[in-house]
């Protein structure tokens, strides 16, 4: 085997640097671009939210009324959840446990009731997202809770250091009293 001239071994890692440059600007390059443009888009949502937070959050210091206006809206909400078998008044109590643990519930799905002799079982669904001792907070919280709660499925995804969460419970009410 022939050793390589000079001229050789320089065309050859010529080549290589060229390919190298290649390999970044076509492919390494333009991935970077995208996960820094993801990066700004998300800073500027992020952005977007803390000054709408914020400009709420000095319309209310200004607003002298504003306490009463919102525990009237407050009112009006729970007035508006459906009250069979007591769901709306639970799924109240679960907001407001959420809301003293830290924890953000962002959707509440009751499901249809399951009658069972007597006693009538309304499954519920909650997704929710939060830091994990807020949760465990929450969790403790409402298995403390004055209902009887029975958990039928729970389900936790983490994204950065915050947990997602898909909870089903079933409350359960007596509805053998209702005819009586």
């Amino acid at each position: 085997m022939e050793r390589l001239s000079e001229r050789q071994r320089i065309e050859i890692a010529l080549i290589f640097a060229l390919a190298m440059l290649l390999l970044y600007v076509l492919l390494i390059a333009p991935y970077i671009t995208v996960l820094r443009d993801a990066a700004h888009a998300e800073r500027a949502a992020a952005e977007a939210l803390l000054m709408r937070a914020d400009a709420y959050q000095r319309a209310l210091l200004v607003d002298d009324e504003a306490e009463s206006k919102l525990r009237a809206r407050q009112r009006r909400l729970a007035d508006a959840l459906p009250d069979v078998q007591g769901q709306g008044r639970f799924i109240h109590e679960v907001e407001s446990l959420a809301r003293r643990s830290g924890v953000s519930i962002v959707g509440v799905a009751p499901q249809p009731s399951e009658p069972a002799g007597e006693i009538a079982v309304q499954p519920i669904e909650f997704k929710f997202h939060g830091n994990y001792f807020d949760v465990l907070s929450f969790l403790r919280a409402l298995q403390a809770g004055e209902r009887c709660v029975q958990f039928s499925s729970f389900s936790l995804a983490a994204e950065g250091n915050e947990l997602h969460g898909v909870l089903c419970v079933n409350i359960a009410a007596y509805t053998g009293a209702a005819e009586q």
